[in-house]
């Protein structure tokens, strides 16, 4: 059996709704042609007034089913099939359809936000360096007054003007020396504006390198294991760059290829450790016609103690391993 219509799930609901309501009362004839008409009441063959102008046409779906007469409930308990032969009505869609909206207004005004901010420290970026270069002007603007001040200063025979007037020298040499003074003070405040933003700058750079290197040592982010390797990579550069040297060292690929070195010489120097105790392990002794292992028989046995060596990792381990390499080699040269 197929699946009723739209249409045909309108038509039964209706159905059913009429079938339910009680049925209209009926006017009284008499009652009507008895009663007088009215003062205000055209005559009957009077001139029918002209027809209204026809109502809009409905433009969305619950307008249309009011016009046809449908209630809400009506429209919104209709029945669809989706592609995987699920039933549901038009009211879930509705009410996804919503949701869908609420969160793709959400995702619209957090991306609006995510812009806003990276405009903002676009803005503020453009904002320190075009600062910079204003402060740089103006120390240099002001280092330019002072050299035209101090070229004035020696172009003046100030022994020659104080002896033939003593006043416009003195006069002269005040007024000189208030405008320096005056671009001095230009380019120490230039100069102390600079510095600050300089350091200012330097600041956030630090932060945004100190992130860039816990996502490239990822082992670092534990705490404990940033306390243990941080001051020995520090101390491991300390043989080659001064105190004041390693201050100025912040940038993350510096310090990961520092990192770097540093754990492939701890490991170097752990090898170079291992050597030497096997070195220095006593050699063993043998005596003339003691029986020897030779063949299968060494090679197994000395097989089971590497294994227990590096299991176990004890020195006696260790050096028993040692004492069955170097008794096979000795035993293969007799």
């Amino acid at each position: 059996m197929s699946e009723p219509t739209i249409l045909e799930q309108l038509n039964e609901r209706l159905a059913a709704r009429a079938e339910q309501a009680p049925p209209p009362e009926e006017p009284n004839e008499a009652d009507a042609s008895s009663e007088p008409a009215a003062a205000g009441d055209p005559p009957a063959d009077a001139e029918e007034a002209p027809e209204a102008a026809p109502e809009a046409l409905p433009t969305d779906l619950l307008s249309f089913g009011k016009a046809a007469g449908w209630e809400p409930e009506d429209l919104y308990g209709l029945t669809f099939t989706l592609d995987t032969g699920e039933p549901v009505k038009l009211g879930e869609i509705k009410d996804k359809l919503q949701v869908y909206e609420r969160e793709r207004a959400h995702i619209a005004e957090q991306e609006q936000r995510l812009h806003a901010q990276a405009r903002q420290m676009q803005e503020q970026a453009q904002q320190y360096f075009s600062q910079r270069q204003a402060e740089g002007a103006e120390a240099q603007a002001a280092r330019q007054e002072m050299a035209v001040l101090e070229a004035r200063f020696a172009s003046v025979n100030w022994d020659s003007l104080a002896q033939s007037d003593p006043g416009r020298a003195a006069y002269l040499q005040q007024q000189l020396a208030a405008e320096y003074a005056g671009a001095q003070r230009k380019h120490q405040d230039a100069m102390s504006r600079e510095q600050q933003a300089q350091a200012q700058y330097q600041a956030q750079s630090r932060v945004q390198h100190a992130q860039q290197l816990l996502k490239a040592v990822p082992d670092w982010q534990d705490r404990t294991k940033l306390a243990e390797e941080m001051p020995a990579v520090q101390t491991y550069l300390g043989q080659w760059f001064r105190p004041d040297e390693l201050e100025t060292i912040y940038d993350w690929r510096a310090t990961m290829i520092a990192r770097k070195a540093y754990l492939y010489d701890q490991g170097q120097a752990k090898v170079k450790e291992a050597t030497e105790k096997v070195k220095a392990a006593p050699k063993p002794v043998v005596r003339p016609g003691a029986p020897m292992l030779h063949g299968a028989a060494a090679a197994s046995r000395e097989q089971a103690l590497i294994r227990k060596a590096r299991e176990t990792g004890k020195s006696e381990d260790k050096n028993a391993a040692a004492r069955a390499v170097l008794e096979r080699a000795m035993g293969g040269k007799r």
